[in-house]
Protein backbone atom coordinates (compact mmCIF):
# COMPACT_ATOMS: atom_id res chain seq x y z
CA UNK A 1 0.00 0.00 0.00
CA UNK A 2 1.08 3.50 -0.45
CA UNK A 3 -0.18 5.98 1.63
CA UNK A 4 0.03 9.82 0.48
CA UNK A 5 0.27 12.61 3.35
CA UNK A 6 -1.33 15.74 2.66
CA UNK A 7 -1.66 19.15 4.87
CA UNK A 8 -5.09 18.91 6.72
CA UNK A 9 -8.05 20.94 4.96
CA UNK A 10 -5.83 21.36 1.49
CA UNK A 11 -7.85 18.28 0.10
CA UNK A 12 -9.51 20.34 -2.80
CA UNK A 13 -5.67 22.38 -3.93
CA UNK A 14 -5.45 21.18 -7.25
CA UNK A 15 -2.07 19.92 -6.32
CA UNK A 16 -3.27 17.16 -4.23
CA UNK A 17 -6.05 16.08 -7.00
CA UNK A 18 -3.05 15.80 -9.44
CA UNK A 19 -2.03 13.12 -7.61
CA UNK A 20 -4.74 11.55 -6.73
CA UNK A 21 -5.90 12.22 -10.58
CA UNK A 22 -2.92 9.34 -11.54
CA UNK A 23 -4.01 7.45 -8.51
CA UNK A 24 -6.83 6.21 -9.87
CA UNK A 25 -5.35 5.65 -13.23
CA UNK A 26 -3.07 3.22 -11.29
CA UNK A 27 -4.30 -0.22 -10.33
CA UNK A 28 -2.60 -0.26 -6.90
CA UNK A 29 -3.56 0.02 -3.15
CA UNK A 30 -2.79 3.48 -2.80
CA UNK A 31 -4.94 5.68 0.01
CA UNK A 32 -4.85 9.62 0.60
CA UNK A 33 -5.36 10.84 4.35
CA UNK A 34 -4.53 13.98 5.98
CA UNK A 35 -1.71 14.60 8.36
CA UNK A 36 -4.15 14.86 11.39
CA UNK A 37 -5.46 11.81 10.11
CA UNK A 38 -1.89 10.66 10.22
CA UNK A 39 -1.51 11.28 13.66
CA UNK A 40 -4.43 9.71 14.73
CA UNK A 41 -3.94 6.00 13.68
CA UNK A 42 -1.39 3.82 15.91
CA UNK A 43 1.48 2.88 13.69
CA UNK A 44 0.67 -0.92 14.33
CA UNK A 45 -2.08 -0.67 11.96
CA UNK A 46 0.20 -0.09 9.03
CA UNK A 47 1.74 -3.36 7.32
CA UNK A 48 5.55 -3.55 7.65
CA UNK A 49 5.54 -2.49 3.77
CA UNK A 50 3.51 0.05 3.78
CA UNK A 51 4.78 3.62 1.23
CA UNK A 52 4.30 6.61 3.11
CA UNK A 53 4.59 9.40 0.38
CA UNK A 54 5.24 12.70 1.85
CA UNK A 55 2.80 15.97 0.39
CA UNK A 56 3.44 18.29 3.10
CA UNK A 57 5.22 21.20 2.31
CA UNK A 58 7.85 22.54 4.60
CA UNK A 59 5.29 24.38 7.39
CA UNK A 60 2.77 21.83 7.46
CA UNK A 61 5.97 18.73 8.31
CA UNK A 62 6.56 20.08 11.32
CA UNK A 63 3.23 18.91 12.53
CA UNK A 64 4.29 15.26 11.60
CA UNK A 65 7.93 15.37 11.41
CA UNK A 66 8.53 13.60 15.00
CA UNK A 67 6.19 10.86 13.96
CA UNK A 68 7.52 9.81 10.73
CA UNK A 69 11.30 9.89 12.16
CA UNK A 70 9.74 6.89 14.45
CA UNK A 71 8.46 4.99 11.44
CA UNK A 72 11.80 5.59 9.36
CA UNK A 73 13.64 4.15 12.62
CA UNK A 74 11.35 1.16 12.18
CA UNK A 75 11.69 0.23 9.15
CA UNK A 76 8.99 1.98 7.20
CA UNK A 77 9.75 3.39 3.89
CA UNK A 78 8.94 7.40 3.62
CA UNK A 79 9.18 9.18 0.38
CA UNK A 80 11.30 11.45 0.36
CA UNK A 81 13.33 9.71 3.34
CA UNK A 82 13.90 11.44 6.81
CA UNK A 83 17.11 12.66 6.54
CA UNK A 84 16.79 14.32 3.54
CA UNK A 85 13.70 15.84 4.61
CA UNK A 86 15.85 17.52 7.42
CA UNK A 87 17.91 18.45 5.26
CA UNK A 88 15.26 20.46 3.74
CA UNK A 89 14.46 21.88 6.70
CA UNK A 90 17.54 23.04 8.07
CA UNK A 91 17.96 26.02 5.61
CA UNK A 92 20.61 27.31 7.72
CA UNK A 93 22.55 23.84 7.86
CA UNK A 94 21.91 23.08 4.06
CA UNK A 95 23.92 26.11 3.43
CA UNK A 96 26.75 24.47 5.43
CA UNK A 97 26.27 21.52 3.43
CA UNK A 98 26.45 22.98 -0.02
CA UNK A 99 29.66 24.61 1.02
CA UNK A 100 31.30 21.67 1.89
CA UNK A 101 29.78 19.99 -1.44
CA UNK A 102 31.83 23.01 -3.29
CA UNK A 103 27.99 24.07 -4.57
CA UNK A 104 27.54 27.90 -5.02
CA UNK A 105 25.35 29.71 -2.42
CA UNK A 106 24.93 33.07 -1.38
CA UNK A 107 27.74 33.80 1.70
CA UNK A 108 25.00 33.36 4.54
CA UNK A 109 25.17 33.80 8.26
CA UNK A 110 22.35 32.52 10.45
CA UNK A 111 21.47 32.57 14.31
CA UNK A 112 18.78 32.32 17.04
CA UNK A 113 17.40 35.62 18.01
CA UNK A 114 19.15 35.68 21.17
CA UNK A 115 22.43 35.99 20.03
CA UNK A 116 22.03 39.86 20.00
CA UNK A 117 25.85 39.66 19.56
CA UNK A 118 26.23 38.22 16.34
CA UNK A 119 23.23 40.21 14.51
CA UNK A 120 24.32 43.79 16.04
CA UNK A 121 28.09 43.29 14.98
CA UNK A 122 28.35 41.13 12.39
CA UNK A 123 29.21 43.50 9.11
CA UNK A 124 26.49 42.90 6.66
CA UNK A 125 27.21 46.50 5.25
CA UNK A 126 30.14 45.07 3.49
CA UNK A 127 27.71 42.55 1.62
CA UNK A 128 25.73 45.89 -0.13
CA UNK A 129 22.51 44.50 -0.36
CA UNK A 130 20.99 41.48 1.68
CA UNK A 131 18.16 39.06 2.42
CA UNK A 132 16.44 38.17 5.94
CA UNK A 133 14.72 35.11 6.10
CA UNK A 134 12.98 32.34 8.41
CA UNK A 135 15.79 29.11 9.00
CA UNK A 136 12.02 27.38 8.53
CA UNK A 137 9.84 27.29 5.52
CA UNK A 138 7.34 30.14 5.28
CA UNK A 139 5.91 30.03 1.97
CA UNK A 140 7.45 33.27 0.79
CA UNK A 141 6.69 35.12 3.80
CA UNK A 142 8.39 36.85 6.35
CA UNK A 143 11.65 37.65 3.96
CA UNK A 144 13.02 40.82 3.35
CA UNK A 145 15.48 42.66 1.36
CA UNK A 146 17.19 45.19 3.06
CA UNK A 147 20.31 47.43 2.89
CA UNK A 148 23.07 45.96 4.96
CA UNK A 149 23.19 48.64 6.94
CA UNK A 150 19.69 48.23 7.84
CA UNK A 151 19.79 44.32 8.79
CA UNK A 152 20.72 45.25 12.67
CA UNK A 153 17.26 47.44 12.85
CA UNK A 154 15.13 44.90 11.26
CA UNK A 155 16.17 41.75 12.97
CA UNK A 156 15.43 44.13 15.88
CA UNK A 157 11.93 45.12 14.30
CA UNK A 158 11.47 41.28 13.72
CA UNK A 159 12.43 40.13 17.28
CA UNK A 160 10.25 43.45 19.07
CA UNK A 161 6.81 43.14 17.24
CA UNK A 162 7.33 39.16 17.27
CA UNK A 163 7.14 38.67 13.84
CA UNK A 164 5.20 35.29 13.44
CA UNK A 165 7.19 33.62 10.46
CA UNK A 166 10.41 34.06 12.81
CA UNK A 167 8.34 32.82 16.25
CA UNK A 168 9.80 29.17 16.30
CA UNK A 169 12.86 29.29 14.08
CA UNK A 170 16.59 30.93 14.01
CA UNK A 171 16.99 34.10 11.76
CA UNK A 172 19.14 33.62 8.60
CA UNK A 173 20.59 36.75 6.79
CA UNK A 174 22.48 36.16 3.00
CA UNK A 175 23.73 38.52 0.58
CA UNK A 176 21.37 39.55 -2.09
CA UNK A 177 22.38 37.75 -5.48
CA UNK A 178 20.92 40.85 -8.46
CA UNK A 179 20.54 39.48 -11.99
CA UNK A 180 20.97 40.81 -15.38
CA UNK A 181 17.44 41.62 -15.52
CA UNK A 182 17.38 43.21 -11.96
CA UNK A 183 13.89 42.19 -10.68
CA UNK A 184 13.26 38.85 -8.38
CA UNK A 185 13.66 35.86 -10.30
CA UNK A 186 14.49 32.50 -9.26
CA UNK A 187 15.27 28.95 -11.00
CA UNK A 188 13.18 25.59 -9.79
CA UNK A 189 14.69 22.50 -11.15
CA UNK A 190 12.86 19.17 -10.24
CA UNK A 191 14.57 16.58 -9.36
CA UNK A 192 14.03 12.73 -9.64
CA UNK A 193 16.29 9.56 -7.94
CA UNK A 194 19.00 12.22 -8.12
CA UNK A 195 18.64 13.75 -11.76
CA UNK A 196 16.77 16.48 -13.11
CA UNK A 197 13.89 15.69 -14.76
CA UNK A 198 12.56 19.76 -15.87
CA UNK A 199 12.82 23.17 -15.07
CA UNK A 200 10.80 26.34 -14.54
CA UNK A 201 11.50 30.38 -13.73
CA UNK A 202 9.42 32.36 -11.05
CA UNK A 203 9.72 35.55 -11.68
CA UNK A 204 8.24 38.91 -9.98
CA UNK A 205 8.06 41.85 -11.40
CA UNK A 206 7.49 43.84 -7.93
CA UNK A 207 11.46 44.63 -6.61
CA UNK A 208 12.32 43.64 -3.21
CA UNK A 209 9.49 40.82 -3.47
CA UNK A 210 10.74 36.97 -3.54
CA UNK A 211 10.34 34.89 -6.87
CA UNK A 212 7.64 32.44 -5.19
CA UNK A 213 4.12 31.16 -6.57
CA UNK A 214 2.47 32.20 -2.89
CA UNK A 215 3.56 35.74 -3.81
CA UNK A 216 2.84 36.12 -7.22
CA UNK A 217 6.08 35.18 -8.84
CA UNK A 218 4.55 34.11 -12.70
CA UNK A 219 5.71 30.56 -13.96
CA UNK A 220 7.90 29.45 -17.06
CA UNK A 221 10.04 27.44 -18.83
CA UNK A 222 13.56 27.12 -18.53
CA UNK A 223 16.08 24.89 -20.09
CA UNK A 224 19.27 24.49 -18.09
CA UNK A 225 22.99 24.01 -19.03
CA UNK A 226 24.99 20.95 -18.33
CA UNK A 227 26.57 23.09 -15.64
CA UNK A 228 23.22 23.58 -13.78
CA UNK A 229 22.42 19.87 -14.58
CA UNK A 230 25.43 19.07 -12.72
CA UNK A 231 24.90 21.23 -9.46
CA UNK A 232 21.75 19.24 -9.34
CA UNK A 233 23.21 16.02 -9.04
CA UNK A 234 25.48 17.07 -6.53
CA UNK A 235 22.90 18.87 -4.43
CA UNK A 236 20.55 15.48 -4.99
CA UNK A 237 23.29 13.15 -3.69
CA UNK A 238 24.64 15.56 -0.75
CA UNK A 239 21.12 15.69 1.11
CA UNK A 240 20.11 11.71 -0.07
CA UNK A 241 16.98 12.46 -1.84
CA UNK A 242 14.61 10.97 -3.70
CA UNK A 243 12.99 13.27 -5.05
CA UNK A 244 12.81 17.16 -4.60
CA UNK A 245 12.68 20.80 -5.92
CA UNK A 246 16.34 22.68 -5.76
CA UNK A 247 15.73 26.69 -6.20
CA UNK A 248 18.84 28.46 -8.14
CA UNK A 249 19.16 32.14 -8.96
CA UNK A 250 22.03 33.89 -11.29
CA UNK A 251 24.36 36.71 -10.71
CA UNK A 252 25.13 39.25 -13.82
CA UNK A 253 27.84 37.26 -14.79
CA UNK A 254 25.63 33.83 -15.12
CA UNK A 255 26.84 31.90 -12.33
CA UNK A 256 24.06 29.80 -10.57
CA UNK A 257 23.75 29.94 -6.53
CA UNK A 258 21.79 27.82 -4.68
CA UNK A 259 19.23 29.06 -2.32
CA UNK A 260 17.22 25.83 -1.29
CA UNK A 261 15.79 22.81 -1.72
CA UNK A 262 11.84 21.99 -1.17
CA UNK A 263 10.51 19.00 0.59
CA UNK A 264 6.70 18.49 -1.11
CA UNK A 265 7.37 20.73 -4.32
CA UNK A 266 4.16 21.96 -5.95
CA UNK A 267 4.48 19.89 -9.34
CA UNK A 268 1.21 20.81 -11.23
CA UNK A 269 2.63 24.32 -12.76
CA UNK A 270 5.40 22.20 -14.33
CA UNK A 271 2.99 19.88 -15.58
CA UNK A 272 1.26 22.40 -17.28
CA UNK A 273 4.16 24.35 -18.60
CA UNK A 274 5.51 21.32 -20.84
CA UNK A 275 1.86 20.07 -22.23
CA UNK A 276 1.73 17.00 -19.79
CA UNK A 277 5.29 15.28 -20.98
CA UNK A 278 6.66 15.61 -17.59
CA UNK A 279 4.44 13.58 -15.07
CA UNK A 280 6.20 13.43 -11.34
CA UNK A 281 3.32 11.91 -10.30
CA UNK A 282 3.10 8.99 -12.54
CA UNK A 283 7.04 9.29 -12.22
CA UNK A 284 6.91 8.58 -8.27
CA UNK A 285 4.03 6.52 -8.32
CA UNK A 286 5.34 4.09 -10.89
CA UNK A 287 8.55 4.13 -8.83
CA UNK A 288 7.43 2.96 -6.01
CA UNK A 289 5.42 0.08 -6.82
CA UNK A 290 8.26 -1.16 -9.00
CA UNK A 291 11.92 0.04 -8.00
CA UNK A 292 13.22 -0.77 -11.91
CA UNK A 293 10.72 2.04 -13.30
CA UNK A 294 13.03 5.33 -13.22
CA UNK A 295 11.47 7.22 -15.93
CA UNK A 296 13.50 10.23 -16.22
CA UNK A 297 13.72 13.21 -18.57
CA UNK A 298 15.24 16.72 -18.86
CA UNK A 299 14.02 19.04 -21.50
Amino acid sequence: MIVVIYPTGDQLSRHTRHFAAEAELIDADIKFITTEKFLSIPMLQWEPDTIFLIRVGAVAIMEILHVLQQYYSKGYTIFPNVPAIKHCLEKGGFSDLCKQNDIKTPETTYFSKTDEKHWKHFPFWEWGQCVIKPSQGSLGEGIYAVEGTEVAGRIEQIIKTQDEFYEHCDIIVQRRIVNKKNVPESIRVFCFMGEPTCSITLTNSVLDTVSNLFQGGVPGPYFPDDNLKEQCRKICKAIGTEFTAIDFIQDQQGNYYCLETNVAPHVYTAFLIYGGKINHPKMIFNYLLDKSKKDSIIL
